[in-house]
């Protein structure tokens, strides 16, 4: 075990203090000329090293009770200026290569189906993990603030809802894609051919063979379109009815012999625009409605590119975010997940764990977490369990004397 887990926090990496996990009452304020705020680190079964001054490690605090998670990072604060969603990333990064494991392939691919925005290059002389913070957070909210800046009061609590982040054209496309797609199937339902889709030879009254929209037998070629189609449908039901001697009103067995109804090209295209409006309709309507189950509809909507570069994080708001999952372990310095167990100690060579806030371009860095640990002193000679294993068996049979 790690006993020897230090996490610090700063608003550049030349700028890092201790911090105390799992101090509620006490975050981390950050300030430098891109952004200011407060940063709070949770771990679950704390043991690790805390400042001078504080009165010694909080193990354990109720916001894990119930909970699967072992850390969580949540921070809030405020812009100096205007940045689009596709500029932020939460980075996870090293200065030096990694011993990435092969199964470390596994971890990423896994992580990409947990979040759609994320990217990395693990084998790079400087290697990373990032994600939009968009889509890397696992509650984002934002407010109107109540203090200046410096002295804004930190929420400890943060429930999902962006409604204040999103753009105006996405709500927009929410209340309107409705109503949009309703008109459209209308205008292919209700009129049988919006083009030149059929035609009738003009000479006999009878539809001829159609060939993109053009007669090829019999005389003139004369386009039908609209309420004209279901004229000579009607004209050819009359002439059936007089043949047969049919006392069937017209209409009734025009039906029998109703032209088919083609879609152009055009109409198609229409028809799928529509329909993906009315699905990124359906899911910006989720998004809005917030709370948790909201959270992987957002991480949907953020994956697409533009959805990112229409959305703006603004000066005169402050956000809040959070991220945690149950997948890494800070006091034993390992990432878990179903059958595989990634020790930390041995894949970075030493290097501590590196977190920022940044620019995607890597040139704006907004605040630092830095999370370390010791590798535990190796066991006694003897005292591994293959070793006490052994030296039972010898006890049991008598070996060893």
């Amino acid at each position: 075990m790690a006993e020897t887990l230090t996490i610090k926090i700063g608003p550049s990496p030349s700028k890092l203090i201790v911090c105390n996990p799992n101090d509620e009452e006490n975050p981390i304020h950050v300030k430098n000329a891109e952004f200011e705020g407060d940063v709070l680190i949770r771990v679950a079964n704390f043991r690790g090293v805390v400042p001078d001054d504080a009165p010694g490690p909080i193990s354990t605090i109720p916001y894990f009770e119930g909970r699967s998670r072992k850390m969580s990072f949540q921070f809030q604060g405020r812009f100096a200026r205007e940045w689009t969603a596709d500029d932020l990333v939460w980075s996870q990064d090293w200065d030096a290569p990694l011993a990435a494991p092969t199964m470390i392939g596994l971890f990423t691919k896994f992580w990409k189906m947990t979040d759609p925005g994320s990217f990395s290059e693990i084998n790079s002389p400087t290697p990373f993990m990032r994600s939009y913070v968009a889509t890397a957070m696992c509650s984002i909210t934002s407010w109107k603030p109540v203090s200046d800046v410096g002295d804004e009061p930190f929420r400890p609590v943060l429930v999902e809802d962006i409604n204040g982040l999103l753009s105006q054209n996405a709500i927009i496309k929410a209340r309107n894609a409705p109503l949009t797609t309703q008109l459209s199937a209308l205008s292919v339902s209700s009129v049988p051919n919006s083009g030149p889709a059929s035609t009738v030879n003009s000479e006999s009254g009878f539809p001829g063979s159609v060939i993109n929209g053009a007669e090829t037998t019999g005389g003139e070629v004369s386009e039908v379109t609209g309420g004209d189609a279901v004229a000579a449908e009607n004209m050819v039901a009359e002439m059936v009815a007089q043949e047969q001697g049919s006392a069937l009103p017209a209409q009734t067995i025009a039906s029998k012999f109703s032209f088919p109804k083609r879609v152009s090209p055009q109409q198609k295209e229409q028809q799928q625009k529509q329909l993906q409006a009315e699905k990124e309709s359906k899911l910006i309507e989720k998004v809005m409605k917030g709370g948790e189950d909201s959270v992987k509809d957002r991480r949907k909507f953020f994956a697409i590119d533009e959805n990112r570069k229409e959305t703006v994080f603004k000066p005169d708001t402050v956000y809040g975010f959070e991220v945690f999952n149950p997948y890494f372990d800070p006091n034993e310095f390992k990432i878990k997940i179903p059958g595989v167990s990634i020790d930390l100690h041995k894949v970075t060579n030493g290097q501590p764990m590196r977190l920022r806030l940044m620019s995607k371009d890597g040139q704006t860095v907004f605040f630092v977490v830095e999370v370390s640990a010791q590798p535990p002193p190796p066991a006694a000679e003897g005292t591994t369990t293959s070793s006490r294993l052994g030296g039972m068996f010898n006890r049991l049979t008598g070996g060893g004397k």
